[in-house]
């Protein structure tokens, strides 16, 4: 009886033990959240309180990723013209003349419904050379950056930034030296508050600002002495006070989406004086992949400056290279 009750204890212990390393449970914890996602992603039995939510990283970056392409736009244009034209014992005459333009355009887009920004930035810089005669024919550096908090649909709070100058020193013409231009000299500088319309699908984006400053600056004393574009002897910036109205138009056309219309236009008036106008158009047609025809031109009128209206525009053609990513 006695060895009876010493087998039974034994065996009892042994199935206590075993049990026990079967159905301890391990605890260490897992090293990754990939690991964690392998252990707790077990499926859900009917009528039980199994819970399989887990935190899987590879699709919270593709998530990521989707959200930061859907609310951004990207857009990067560049392009460089040039024509040359050389004469060597030519009876008939004629001068050696070189001319060149690039151009660069970028543009930043950012929406999220309820907040949106737009960055655009736009440089021209372009050179002619006659008989080894250097004078630039194009020089001009602009930002812009509007930002809105939407309202509705189609309306939004919004507020404006322009900046404008140029690179390089400017002078009255080709024979004659005298500085009448240069970097800051004169920049201009707007700021408005107000309201951007804007509806899903039209090319068109109007920003009404009933409160606007706009700042000429003059940093250059010798482009003072010469042109002082209305700012006060002894002083380097006008500021003045006013309302504005800036539309801008963009839209690609064509059967196969190679034409592309931007026009921007803005108006400042400080209740003074004159108001202050500029029209920007820009025509590109990409002929090819690495070849386009641009058309661009300009009306501007800003009294300080000069009491007439300006105007260029121009016609050129030559490598371009675009990159976006939508």
């Amino acid at each position: 009886m006695r060895r009876v009750l010493i087998t039974i204890a034994a065996a009892l212990l042994f199935c206590t033990v075993d049990s026990s390393a079967q159905f301890t449970i391990q605890s260490d914890k897992p090293a990754t959240a990939a690991e964690a996602g392998k252990i707790n992603n077990q499926p859900t039995v009917s009528g039980t309180n199994v819970d399989n939510q887990y935190f899987d990283p590879t699709a919270a970056h593709m998530e990521k990723l989707r959200l930061r392409k859907e609310r951004n736009y990207f857009e990067f244009n560049t392009s460089l013209k040039t024509t040359l034209q050389q004469f060597n014992n030519w009876q008939a005459g004629g001068d050696n003349t070189f001319s060149g333009l690039m151009t660069m355009f970028m543009q930043h887009k950012y929406d999220n419904k309820r907040f949106s920004s737009n960055l655009t930035i736009n440089a021209r810089y372009g050179i002619s050379v006659i008989d080894s005669d250097p004078f630039k024919n194009a020089d001009e550096f602009k930002v812009s950056e509007t930002m809105g908090w939407q309202m509705n649909d189609n309306w939004s709070y919004s507020a404006l930034i322009n900046f404008r100058t140029q690179f390089a020193p400017g002078y009255k013409s080709r024979n004659d030296k005298t500085l009448i231009s240069s970097l800051l000299s004169p920049g201009y500088l707007d700021v408005a508050v107000g309201l951007t319309y804007k509806k899903s699908g039209s090319p068109f984006v109007i920003t009404l600002s009933p409160l606007s400053g706009n700042m000429t600056m003059v940093t250059n004393p010798d482009v003072w002495a010469n042109k002082n574009y209305g700012v006060k002897e002894g002083e380097k910036i006008l500021n003045q006070i006013g309302s504005s109205v800036n539309i801008n138009f963009d839209k690609t056309f064509g059967e196969k989406k190679n034409m592309r219309y931007r026009a921007t236009f803005y108006a400042f008036y400080d209740y003074s004086t004159t108001p202050t106008v500029r029209w920007d158009n820009t025509f590109d047609y990409e002929l090819n992949k690495y070849l386009s025809l641009q058309l661009y031109g300009v009306a501007y009128y800003h009294k300080p400056a000069s009491p007439k209206m300006q105007y260029q525009y121009s016609a050129t053609i030559g490598l371009a290279y675009k990159f976006k990513n939508k």
